[in-house]
């Protein structure tokens, strides 16, 4: 998200859960019109699988492209893959 400049910004992110809610996925939509960067648009694809056989354990991935970064109006794509483990 943009944290800097005046402006406004918009988010639509629907779930769907499946399989008995251990399973979400989060597509959404981020429209930022701001002094700090370029009137852009953010889509990302989020997706969690919560493991039932271990408690406490989260798979989590997400998939993200950001357009007009800068001037030259070019993007940027960003993905990150983490799990978690709480007790």
């Amino acid at each position: 998200m943009v944290e800097r400049g005046s402006g406004s910004a918009f988010k639509i992110a629907p779930s769907l859960t499946l399989l008995n809610e251990n399973v979400t996925i989060t597509p959404s939509y981020e429209h930022y019109n701001n002094t700090y960067v370029p009137i852009s648009d953010e889509y990302d694809l989020a997706a969690g699988y919560t493991v039932p056989e271990v408690r406490g354990l989260k798979l989590f991935g997400g998939f993200g492209f950001l357009s007009h970064v800068n001037e030259n109006g070019n993007g940027v794509y960003q993905a990150q893959l983490m799990a978690s483990y709480l007790y």
